[in-house]
């Protein structure tokens, strides 16, 4: 595999595992100049912008507390790199509650057959692994999540971070939408900045519909109200303008009867370690090493070398005594660089993880640039703080 490992291939890879995306053109609101650089002007916007966003998150899709159970039924499209014609899909998902559900993934595609679980926030399970290549955290991101749960990503954005108010026109319609006033401000990750923190758009009817990050846009369309939450039953992904998923909600209903040992994972299913929601703190290594990627003649990576370039990501286990294990196997990129990235990176160390006061072992994802040299995240720049946090 070339390092000529596209743009839009970076960006599709990136999009499942981070659901980053194409940033919507938005425009600045019909304040006047002054207006928009009076402080007091800045400080009623920022304000303004987070009830927009909380309000939004609190009434958008299904992940949340309270809801009576629920069982949904969604019809997959899905475009592999290489293929004009996706893949047909379906999942059904049965709920009692944000931490507790079962999705089952079937199809004919191995990659997209399969099941996932889970018991509470800190433990779930899914089908044994095999050789099918089916990857419940990857369709989770890609597929369950821009339907159930749209806004988590805005877990990242802060309450004392500055935000703004743009406008933008989105298949006919006038949307208003919520950004970050300075993203770079508070990213100290080597990933770009708009990849962590969205844009996030809403019609007059505060229906959320559209959520763009950096390459990606997910848009939601016939948005119906179910348990007084808005859920979008067509949502379309695009990477740089190109369709890569869509899912079609066909049945949403209340699950009457519903059983918690209905949701109980059966025999041949293993444990996942445990999934970081945004907002929730990160894991803090202690320990860093890089590495010079190889070039094609076998020497290492050099200034304006076109051979490897770009963002990689690797993903890894943190143990609960805070080692390393490399996913080998998911480093989309060549062998030679995954064998370099996984002889450094599983000699990092971070501190144990703790849930609830307790050592948990978790699934983490290391973001590796290629075109800088390497600086250890805790050597890098913090982030600033917010010039006018939110009025209360």
């Amino acid at each position: 595999m070339h390092s000529f490992f596209s743009i839009k291939w970076r960006c599709f890879l990136a999009f499942f595992s981070l659901l980053a995306g194409l940033t919507l053109a938005v425009s600045a609101q019909a304040p006047s100049a002054a207006a928009t650089q009076s402080p007091d002007a800045m400080a009623d916007l920022n304000t303004l912008a987070h009830r927009i966003l909380n309000t939004g998150i609190k009434s958008s899709g299904l992940k949340a507390e309270g809801l009576k159970p629920w069982h949904m039924k969604v019809d997959l499209q899905l475009t592999q790199l290489g293929k004009s014609k996706p893949e047909s899909a379906t999942l059904e998902v049965w709920s009692m509650g944000p931490y507790q559900w079962k999705r089952v993934y079937t199809s004919k595609d191995r990659h997209y057959n399969g099941s996932e679980w889970s018991v509470s926030r800190f433990e779930q399970y899914r089908t044994k692994p095999d050789d099918g290549g089916f990857d419940p955290s990857t369709l989770s991101s890609g597929v369950a999540r821009p339907v159930i749960d749209p806004l988590y990503l805005a877990g990242n954005i802060q309450p004392d971070y500055e935000m703004t108010i743009k406008s933008t026109s989105l298949d006919g319609a006038t949307l208003k939408c919520v950004l970050l006033e300075n993203p770079s401000a508070y990213d100290v990750d080597p990933t770009n900045p708009d990849t962590l923190f969205p844009t996030v758009c809403f019609d007059n009817d505060m229906h959320l519909r559209a959520v763009s990050a950096s390459a990606t846009v997910v848009k939601f369309d016939d948005v119906q109200p179910f348990q007084n939450r808005s859920v979008a039953r067509d949502v379309k992904v695009l990477v740089k303008g190109a369709q890569v998923a869509e899912m079609k909600v066909s049945l949403l209903e209340e699950w009457t009867g519903a059983d918690a040992a209905q949701l109980k994972p059966g025999k041949g299913t293993v444990s996942e370690p445990y999934r970081i929601e945004p907002g929730m703190p990160q894991p803090e290594s202690v320990h860093e090493e890089g590495f010079p990627p190889p070039t094609r003649n076998g020497g290492q990576f050099g200034a304006g070398s076109l051979y490897y370039s770009g963002m990689i990501t690797v993903p890894i286990v943190i143990k609960k005594d805070g080692s390393v294990k490399v996913i080998t196997k998911e480093i989309m990129a060549d062998d030679r660089v995954k064998d370099a990235a996984e002889d450094a990176i599983n000699h990092w160390k971070y501190r144990p993880y703790l849930v609830d006061g307790q050592p948990v072992e978790v699934g983490y994802t290391v973001y590796y640039n290629l075109d800088k040299p390497f600086v250890p995240s805790y050597n890098r720049p913090k982030a600033k703080p917010a010039a006018a946090a939110p009025k209360q």
